[in-house]
């Protein structure tokens, strides 16, 4: 995959791929152009946004325009909830696709961040469209802006991925590393801590040397890393179960990768491997493993209708990746076949070593 190993590339380059299942490529075209407008705000030179009042509320926004934006309807009223409609819609792909982008740092309710009275329309047709997106206030006051905040968050990926926390030259064992470094005490699940959904907190925040995040932070992290070194990966929003508790909402990521030569699609949870009772039991699942008697397709219900009844929820309706039937189990540290495996080829060495020594010997004491 062309973004494999290049920083922060990854963002464009994920969800410009072919892999059907990045939300990229499930936008139409109008939402693609919204899409690509929230991305040019915060790649290339971040954009600050500015404190002032809508809907009553006061808070930071953004204000972005839309060029090439086109739409009818029969009404003002439908032409602005189309519109809506279609940047609720990028913005939440975007939230998914790019971990990097610093305006879906506050929040995955895109009712919240994309107050609807700040649609610019007029009319029943329109040939561009601007918008407003809320930032939580925790990203731009206290002496932070948004460049700071972006600026800390790179350095310290960088240095992460510079450093040996992450390892393997397979993508199963950088997957298995990644779900390992996400369980490690440099993180403890905290679902009220201030910066607890966002990469800046699973990066760059931290109290007493540990990062507080909840499952977005993790999920965005473990798709922030796979992006980095070319192995497909989305996030998944939806309903989760935990042993016989009620369905909460949850983030977690389903990879696709190759496995014995066969393309296999399967679901990871850092967040409930950190917080459970094995670090792997969640990690390269299919649909039909069980955990504690449950299906990993039970306890994780993608895009379900959990989100509709929240206030201010806009409805997701994206496809999630399809999972394979069976998951992938790694070979215990003892596991016979796994010795032999490892050391087969110098255990053949030894062997012709010690042939080759007994025949030299044979000829010395023949005097030949």
């Amino acid at each position: 995959m062309p973004f494999a190993g290049v920083l922060f590339s990854d963002d464009s380059d994920a969800a410009g791929e072919d892999y059907a299942h990045y939300y990229y490529n499930q936008l139409s075209d109008n939402q693609k152009l919204i899409y690509q407008a929230m991305y040019d705000s915060y790649f290339a030179t971040p954009v600050e946004p500015v404190q002032e009042t809508v809907l009553g509320e006061q808070g930071y926004y953004l204000t972005l325009d839309v060029a090439g934006y086109t739409a009818s309807a029969g009404s003002a009223a439908s032409l602005k909830q189309t519109a809506f409609s279609d940047a609720a819609t990028a913005w939440q792909a975007t939230m998914l696709d790019l971990p990097m982008a610093w305006w879906t740092w506050s929040t995955d309710n895109a009712g919240w961040a994309l107050p609807d009275a700040s649609f610019d329309i007029s009319s029943t047709s329109v040939t561009s469209l601007q918008f407003k997106i809320r930032i939580a206030d925790s990203f731009v006051t206290n002496g932070k802006t948004v460049t700071s905040c972006v600026s800390e968050t790179k350095t310290a990926f960088t240095a992460l991925v510079g450093s040996d926390e992450i390892e393997g030259d397979t993508a199963l064992k950088l997957v298995r590393s990644i779900n390992s470094y996400l369980c490690s005490s440099a993180f403890k699940y905290d679902d009220e801590a201030t910066y607890q959904g966002s990469v800046y907190g699973a990066l760059v925040a931290e109290e007493s040397g540990v990062h507080h995040i909840a499952c977005m932070g993790y999920s965005k992290l473990f798709k922030m890393l796979c992006d980095n070194y070319g192995i497909d990966c989305v996030c998944i929003v939806g309903a989760a179960v935990q042993e016989d508790n009620a369905p909460e909402g949850h983030m977690w990521n389903v990879v696709r990768l190759s496995i014995d030569g066969s393309l296999e699609v399967l679901g990871v949870d850092a967040t409930f491997d950190d917080t459970g009772g094995s670090k792997e039991a969640f990690l390269l699942r299919g649909y039909s493993d069980e955990t504690d008697g449950h299906s990993f397709v039970m306890t994780h219900q993608p895009f379900t209708g959990f989100y509709k009844t929240l206030p201010l929820w806009v409805p997701y309706t994206f496809d999630s990746p399809e999972l394979s039937e069976d998951g992938y189990d790694f070979p215990a540290d003892n596991d016979i076949l796994a010795v032999i495996t490892t050391y087969l080829p110098w255990i053949i060495m030894g062997i012709i070593c010690a042939i080759l020594a007994l025949v030299l010997l044979s000829i010395a004491r023949r005097g030949d």
